[in-house]
């Protein structure tokens, strides 16, 4: 019984002697590769000030107007359940706006393909479908109104791949919390909180110019070529680095096995 006693001791003494300095020695330099990664952007939305916002979301109230009043006079006459010989006259501008989630993406991503088909076949620009259809240049988003945040985060690379050119970007427009709620009341439509306008309304011509130049274009710098058509197929070298770090020495699997071994 002394003999193990004795041993225990032992075995406790020799676990005390492996200080730090032992710990430190067991370390080795190595050097791991870090790749620039495109998705740890956390924020591509271009930076609206408060003062900035509110003239914009009141512009965009008094253009928005006329569509709400044609929508509440069709739900009127609807609800009453009466023929009318004159139906209310629809704004000059209804095509030129779009309301909502489906309705505004939809569009977005035909001009993303609109835009490859183009790249890929030069005739593809005089064709009927890219002749006629509309090109929304401003979307306007109530992102903090907006829950879960994934509805909206893909509207930053959205919008950016569905610009025609480096020259003519799709603007992107975040609106504070509480927009959502202005922007209803005036459409008279529950949680409208995302609104896309082409360049055509003339009444939002000072809307347009005040987003011109105050508000940023996105910027995603890993796909700056796709709007640059002369150097679309260009290659560029691998964005890596190596960071010179420390790693533990580990013992070999066998003489682990042995050293557990004699330690039983």
């Amino acid at each position: 019984m002394a003999k193990q006693g004795k041993k225990v001791r032992n075995k406790s003494s020799k676990a005390i002697t492996g200080s730090l300095k032992d710990l430190d020695q067991k370390r080795k330099q190595v050097f791991k590769p870090v790749l620039d990664n495109p998705f740890t952007q956390s924020n591509l939305w271009p930076f609206i000030k408060p003062e900035l916002a509110e003239q914009i979301i009141q512009l965009l109230e008094l253009i928005l107007a006329p569509i709400g009043n044609y929508y509440k006079l069709s739900r009127e006459i609807k609800q009453s359940g009466r023929e009318i010989a004159v139906k209310p006259p629809v704004p000059h501008n209804y095509h030129d706006i779009l309301v909502g989630f489906n309705s505004t993406v939809s569009s977005l991503e035909r001009q993303a393909r609109r835009r490859i088909i183009s790249f890929n076949d030069k005739n593809a620009a005089t064709t009927a479908e890219n002749t006629t259809q509309k090109y929304f240049k401003y979307v306007f988003v109530t992102k903090y109104d907006i829950t879960p945040t994934v509805i909206t985060s893909m509207f930053p690379m959205l919008t950016y791949t569905s610009s025609r050119s480096s020259s003519d970007r799709v603007k992107l427009v975040q609106l504070p919390r509480g927009a959502s709620t202005r922007i209803s009341e005036v459409l008279g439509i529950e949680n409208s909180g995302i609104v896309a306008l082409t360049a055509d309304i003339v009444e939002a011509t000072g809307l347009y110019q005040l987003i011109d130049s105050e508000v940023a274009d996105v910027n995603i710098p890993w796909l700056q070529q796709l709007l640059d058509e002369d150097h679309l197929t260009d290659l560029e070298s691998l964005a890596s680095k190596f960071l010179a770090t420390s790693a533990p020495v580990l013992p070999k699997k066998n003489d682990q096995k042995a050293k557990n071994r004699e330690e039983k």
